[in-house]
């Protein structure tokens, strides 16, 4: 059996605090290795929530404490919670500007569904989710028109990091990223194939066409 101090060390590291009845629980386990399998081991789906007040911003504060409740004592699984909240930070958004409820409730669900598994997943995910499409304004990037702020956000604080990309990838991928939009008033997203640019493009010394690549993920 594990030791005491070694579960409870594993666990100030994996979960967010190394509560009682967890280091009981996995002191019971025949190896240590066993016990960080069963931190591993994330529900395959591990409940939402939903309201139907009728203020957006009333909704989106019962997100957040349904989420704290999660990640403070209701989780079987913290480890979970703790993924989706630095994902939370690192892909960042906000319900002060996307505006609705459901489309946060969305991304967040999808930190805590998939913060675990494969990153290019996770990413693309996001970047089609109405969260992220508002956040940084790719419902304003029009063929006619690009916005560079999500395709240079996606390069600089998402994925490459600052001297990883030149400035003409971030225009490629801005013209690449072209049509993925919502719908306002409903906040769902849609594929608008009238304001996407599918010119043949350059992008980290690929060519790409981005006419092949706008199928949503998730």
């Amino acid at each position: 059996m594990p030791a005491q101090s070694d579960i409870e060390h594993l666990l100030r590291r994996t979960e967010f605090v190394a509560r009682s009845n967890r280091v009981t629980e996995l002191m019971q386990k025949p190896t240590l290795a066993a016990a960080v399998d069963d931190i591993l081991a994330v529900l395959a789906n591990p409940g939402s929530m939903s309201s139907n007040h009728p203020s957006q911003w009333t909704r989106g504060e019962e997100l957040t404490y349904f989420w704290f409740d999660r990640m403070a004592h209701d989780s079987p699984r913290p480890l979970q919670e703790k993924m989706a909240f630095f994902w939370h930070g690192h892909f960042c958004s906000s319900l002060k500007k996307v505006e609705l409820f459901e489309p946060m409730r969305q991304q967040i669900d999808e930190f805590r569904f998939g913060g675990l598994g494969n990153l290019r997943t996770l990413a693309s995910t996001v970047s089609t989710q109405v969260a992220m499409l508002r956040y940084l304004d790719n419902n304003q990037n029009f063929s006619s028109s690009p916005n560079e702020n999500f395709a240079r956000e996606l390069l600089e604080l998402f994925l490459l990091g600052a001297g990883n990309y030149a400035e003409a990838d971030v225009q490629a991928s801005a013209r690449a990223w072209t049509g993925h939009t919502d719908v306002w008033e409903t906040g769902q997203y849609i594929w608008r194939g009238d304001l996407h640019d599918g010119s043949l493009k350059t992008f980290l010394g690929q060519p790409i066409n981005a006419d092949a690549d706008h199928t949503r993920h998730g």
